[in-house]
């Protein structure tokens, strides 16, 4: 040892003496580890790291950790044609984007919908749902699949209240819908439908025999 570290004089290389190798508390470089220093060896806890800009990687040292560190939050967004979901690190906010998982015509990630790859059974899709002008259910006036009235001329008017001049029906057998042309000659059979307002403007009727609604201005005098 030197003397003039043997009087206190030494020649610290931060942490370390140059001449004897005595350290001291001050002048550690952590810059390497921030767990050991790369001068005296000594170590310290974990936590000192900063993870605050990659959950993966310190922003001091540049130690790594794996994909696990990061608390993901998933947001499902569209982002062009490709990418579908977009999950935000609450910790660093990293972003990590996943393309579209698709199966046939749907995202099973977003459930966005694509152009092609449809299964079509007649005039609906059964991946997604969607539903196209053509291949309609013909044997009805009311496409089966799809909902939508297809021959309003095949109406069959044999139900509800019946018309004492033209002899048809009030509600369609085959697919529900209501006449809208009333001749005249059917006699319903109303019921009020009770409100708990007794001030309300009008009252409201449901005809026993085929279901259909009316109003009719409050005249009550309360």
């Amino acid at each position: 040892m030197s003397l003039k570290c043997i009087i206190g004089f030494h020649e610290w290389d931060g942490c370390k003496c140059k001449q004897c190798g005595k350290t001291r508390a001050s002048g550690h470089n952590w810059s390497d580890d921030c767990e050991k220093c790369s001068r005296c060896g000594k170590t310290r806890e974990a936590y000192v790291h900063n993870w605050s800009k990659d959950c993966e990687k310190c922003c001091h040292c540049g130690k790594t950790r794996g994909a696990y560190a990061h608390n993901w939050s998933k947001k499902r967004i569209y982002d062009g044609p490709q990418n579908c979901e977009k999950w935000i690190c609450k910790s660093c906010g990293k972003t990590e984007i996943k393309e579209h998982d698709w199966d046939g015509c749907k995202c099973m990630r977003c459930g966005q919908i694509n152009d092609i790859g449809h299964n079509w059974e007649g005039c609906k899709c059964s991946k997604c749902g969607i539903t196209r002008d053509i291949e309609h259910n013909p044997d009805v006036c009311k496409c089966n699949k799809c909902g939508k009235t297809i021959h309003e001329t095949e109406h069959k008017w044999d139900n509800g209240c019946i018309c004492n001049i033209c002899g048809k029906g009030t509600k369609c057998s085959k697919c529900g819908t209501i006449r809208d042309d009333d001749c005249g000659g059917v006699v319903h059979s109303w019921s009020e439908v009770y409100d708990s307002d007794r001030y309300k403007m009008f009252r409201n009727y449901v005809c026993n025999s085929c279901g259909i609604h009316k109003s009719e201005d409050n005249n009550a005098d309360y």
